[in-house]
């Protein structure tokens, strides 16, 4: 099975730090109850573990709910931490996510003086 996240029309990225090991059942819990969305067919959803250097892919593929997680051997991911709550993210996110770089730009442009 080849897995591409860029299918899915709706890319979310749940934010902050989850311990997805405990219990598969308990992100789609949280992202159906807690967030009031539903797993399809068109989205994929991505938690990032503890410890920046893990996170875990789901959706559903028209017969069941797909669990994907992957561990970098070097380096991290910059997940944004900032609060919680769900942020939809475009395909180009996703790559710069999965490349080890900030979705967010760290520096903020100055309010321009009139």
């Amino acid at each position: 099975m080849i897995v591409d996240f860029k299918r899915a029309s709706n890319i979310y990225l749940i934010q902050g730090t989850h311990h997805f090991k405990r219990h598969f059942d308990s992100l789609v819990a949280m992202v159906e109850y807690e967030y009031k969305m539903k797993l399809d067919e068109d989205s994929v959803f991505l938690v990032c573990g503890s410890d920046n250097s893990e996170f875990c892919a789901f959706y559903f593929d028209g017969e069941g709910i797909v669990s994907i997680v992957k561990r970098f051997d070097q380096g991290s991911l910059f997940w944004p931490r900032s609060s919680q709550g769900i942020i939809k993210i475009t395909e180009q996110q996703l790559d710069l996510l999965l490349s080890g770089y900030p979705i967010e730009p760290k520096v903020k442009p100055s309010p321009r003086k009139a």
